[in-house]
């Protein structure tokens, strides 16, 4: 059932004739739907509001950082919308880098409303992962958590374990899920499915 065919038969009416009950009997359940989205939509966007009209009382953070440093490129940047982090390291983890793009990611944090999400891009990391590194990926795991994080995903390769550890880790002491997968694509299907099954 298509919501523009019913708007387009009953627009003008006040009532249904006797021949349109069928139809409007299989409307109401499809109809209830509808307004159960829109109502969350509406829910959404008040919580953006209210959230960017805090903002406005101060300096508003970024929605983007990004930078490179020695063999370490990073980039973090929210979809608003979505009330989603995404966050992308790439190459070789040394100390100074690592302390560099975690407090840039931190620097995003205060633009996502609670509840928000986050989706890790490790698919280009290369090791060794030392401990003073890993030291600035737990304060990222702090932060998330402390600010309110839901979900977070990592796409990974096999020789990251080190790194998704920590965020599986964070996962079971702080409270948010952690999920492990192989594609950016996997992980925006996985927050979607979460969403559906926790909506069911």
């Amino acid at each position: 059932m298509e919501l523009s065919e019913l708007k387009k038969k009953f627009r003008h009416r006040s009532s249904v004739d006797i021949k349109d009950v069928e139809i409007a009997m299989k409307a109401v359940p499809f109809l209830v739907r509808e307004i159960e989205k829109m109502e969350e939509k509406i829910t959404d966007y008040e919580k953006r509001i209210d959230h960017l009209s805090g903002l406005l009382q101060k300096k508003r953070p970024p929605l983007e950082k990004s930078g490179q440093k020695n063999k370490m490129k990073w980039d973090a940047h929210v979809n608003e919308e979505e009330n989603r982090l995404y966050i992308s390291l790439a190459g070789e983890l040394d100390y100074s880098a690592v302390k560099l793009a975690s407090n840039s990611i931190i620097s995003v944090l205060p633009s996502l409303r609670e509840g928000y999400d986050v989706i890790n891009n490790f698919s280009e990391l290369q090791g060794p992962f030392k401990k003073r590194v890993i030291f600035h990926l737990r304060k990222l795991v702090y932060n998330f958590s402390q600010t309110g994080v839901a979900h977070v995903v990592s796409v990974k390769t096999s020789d990251i374990k080190p790194i998704t550890d920590i965020f599986q880790l964070g996962a079971k002491t702080e409270g948010f899920q952690a999920f492990e997968v192989s594609t950016l694509e996997d992980a925006k299907s996985t927050l979607q499915n979460v969403g559906r099954f926790l909506k069911a």
